[in-house]
């Protein structure tokens, strides 16, 4: 529930990239859909594995499974990063652009707004590590295996991709440039 919810914050930034109504806003909710797509892609891929692992949707049940878990935890950290808009990951190129949008159109008050959100978006996504991974690995779980080999690769597959647009931005700035130029 707590990735479904964090969903309709990222979906705001998209909104906001078009409602900016510049070519600038524009570029940016594309940007910021692509990359959302990865990150959530990302979480709902590591989550799915904790659960598949676990064979438990329920948080409270949950807790401790660092070291039973690690490559999933490593995804889900990252995740929760670049879905946060933490430099230096890509969700902070795309959010930076939609600052830069709303000011120049002079929207200050929602700017401050938008970024007071960033940070709030991290610390409600951390419950999720706080709760599956840290504290006390529950009895039950004692012999929980990392997730199924298929499912970690998919997921480093997408964090490197996640880190291709982190390093090399451009790589779809500019086709996405190029395509609104045109209209």
């Amino acid at each position: 529930k707590l990735l479904a919810y964090s969903s309709v914050g990222q979906v705001a930034y998209i909104v906001c990239g078009f409602a900016v109504m510049s070519p600038l806003g524009w570029t940016a909710a594309l940007y910021l859909t692509v990359n959302h797509f990865l990150f959530k892609a990302l979480l709902f891929l590591a989550i799915a594995g904790v659960i598949y692992r676990t064979g438990t949707r329920t948080l409270y049940e949950l807790g401790g499974l660092i070291k039973r878990m690690p490559f999933t935890y490593g995804s889900v950290l990252i995740g929760i990063i670049a879905v946060s808009g933490v430099p230096p990951l890509s969700g902070f190129v795309g959010k930076w652009l939609i600052y830069e949008a709303m000011v120049e159109r002079g929207w200050y008050l929602l700017t401050g707004v938008t970024m007071f959100a960033t940070m709030v978006a991290f610390l409600y996504l951390y419950r999720i590590i706080h709760t599956i991974f840290l504290g006390q690995l529950k009895r039950q779980h004692r012999e929980v295996r990392e997730a199924p080999w298929p499912t970690i690769v998919v997921q480093y597959v997408l964090i490197g991709l996640i880190m291709v647009l982190s390093v090399w931005p451009q790589a779809l700035l500019e086709p996405l440039t190029t395509a609104i130029g045109s209209l």
